[in-house]
């Protein structure tokens, strides 16, 4: 049951529910009744929405700990890291010359609904020019661990790998 303000919103809304119902109302207050419950819809999806962003965050920094958790199995970890490669594709793909801006603008919009959980730089990010690089790194690495990855991605990360001085 609501309570409150959230009991009397309730209410509200349904005073607008039963003004657009009544033939006794006039045509303005009609209107003005759709208008205010159609405002209400719209706060209430995009209430919708920023949680679903949020719920989505929380999901991708909770594989992300699970990785570095040493209470977590090898096998739940290998599965975490699986959930949250993509990720990492996809931001190596906006550091990529060779990936189409169309690639690019896909891995922007993927990217607006993921969290960005990082952190201070380590040494790794300060040996390889920058956090970006690492994780353009890290992106080629989980490639070539990946059994779903075609063959030409592997090659192509090998590649990158190799023309960085990393061996693959």
């Amino acid at each position: 049951m609501p309570s409150g303000s959230q009991d009397h919103d309730v209410r509200v809304l349904a005073g607008y529910k039963a003004t657009i119902s009544n033939p006794n109302t006039s045509d303005d207050a009609k209107e003005h009744a759709r208008q205010v419950l159609a405002e209400h819809e719209n706060e209430v999806e995009s209430q919708a929405n920023a949680s679903d962003i949020k719920y989505q965050h929380r999901v991708v920094g909770g594989y992300k700990g699970a990785t570095h958790n040493p209470n977590v199995s090898e096998g739940a970890k290998h599965n975490a890291e699986d959930m949250v490669a993509p990720v990492g594709a996809f931001k190596a793909s906006l550091g990529n010359p060779n990936a189409s801006e169309t690639a690019k603008d896909h891995a922007k919009e993927v990217l607006e609904n993921v969290a960005d959980t990082t952190t201070t730089p380590s040494a790794a990010d300060e040996k390889h020019g920058g956090a970006q690089e690492t994780r353009a790194i890290a992106g080629w690495k989980s490639t070539l661990e990946n059994p779903h990855m075609s063959h030409e991605a592997k090659a192509h990360a090998r590649r990158e790998l190799k023309a960085r001085g990393i061996d693959a």
